[in-house]
């Protein structure tokens, strides 16, 4: 009889374990897909070089607030740039690279221009997962913009960057 008890405990005690993890796959997860743009006033007037960081930021964000602590997984969906204003250098071209945590994504061939721009393919994926793992830490990440211009005199413009970033949380 004492072993019918034990073994019906412990078939409670599993039966119990496998209902909570039924539960955690059965909850739905709260997905926050946002774009998280930054302009960079980029001003190399009288060099041919940028050296220049900004940040990307998601920790003002109000359901990245509430659900913080429970970050499954963090995603880069998409990545853009473009230029939205000239003061001087205009039909100058940018070569260069964008770089999160040592991995970087080029930009090849940016004409000095309002309105050109560029996108960073998922076939940069070690600079997307570099930037999701920042992310994930504290909805912050770091991107340094590096290159040259082909020209002496330099440039003066406005760089706007724009991440999507797709955050999945777990309600439980």
């Amino acid at each position: 009889m004492k072993t019918l008890k034990t073994f019906f405990a412990l078939s409670l005690f599993a039966l119990t374990l496998n209902s909570c993890d039924a539960i955690e796959d059965a909850a739905p997860d709260i997905t926050v897909e946002d774009d998280f743009k930054t302009s960079i006033a980029i001003d190399t007037q009288g060099e041919n070089s940028i050296d220049t960081n900004f940040n990307i930021d998601a920790s003002g964000n109000a359901d990245f607030q509430k659900y913080k602590s429970k970050i499954k997984s963090v995603d880069i969906t998409g990545f853009t740039y473009e230029i939205t204003a000239v003061t001087s250098g205009e039909g100058s071209v940018l070569n260069g690279a964008l770089t999160s945590d040592g991995k970087t994504a080029a930009i090849s061939n940016l004409t000095i221009a309002v309105g050109e721009g560029g996108t960073i393919t998922q076939a940069q994926s070690d600079f997307f997962n570099a930037l999701a793992q920042d992310l994930k830490a504290d909805g912050k990440a770091s991107v340094a913009v590096s290159g040259s211009l082909n020209n002496e005199t330099g440039a003066k413009f406005t760089l706007l960057i724009t991440p999507t970033v797709k955050f999945i949380f777990s309600v439980l």
